[in-house]
């Protein structure tokens, strides 16, 4: 699996401002991709967070954890300087593994 940002249907930065939204977006959108592999978000056993500003990690961890729940893949969160657009806040890479 590969990273997204939050990226709005009309190829906008979603949310502008709001790092949890953002993350929730990002989120959002690899579920739809592990949905066409017929996988869901159990699948997934890392995830790394790009941010441009760490001191809002609860933020970002609050949509981390409204999506997993009691499933906790291994996170890594790194703050960066910048992401591809300026009022994006994060990125989010996520690798899932499918039984066989």
């Amino acid at each position: 699996m590969n990273g997204t940002a939050p990226v709005a249907d009309d190829g906008d930065t979603f949310a502008p401002g709001d790092a949890g939204a953002q993350a929730a977006r990002c989120y959002e959108l690899i579920e739809d991709a592990l949905k066409k592999l017929d996988l869901d978000r159990t699948a997934i056993v890392r995830c790394t967070m790009y941010v441009t500003d760490i001191s809002r990690q609860d933020e970002f961890g609050s949509a981390h954890r409204a999506l997993f729940g009691d499933h906790r893949p291994c996170l890594t969160m790194i703050g960066v300087n910048e992401l591809v657009s300026p009022d994006m806040l994060v990125e989010i890479e996520c690798d899932a593994v499918a039984a066989e």
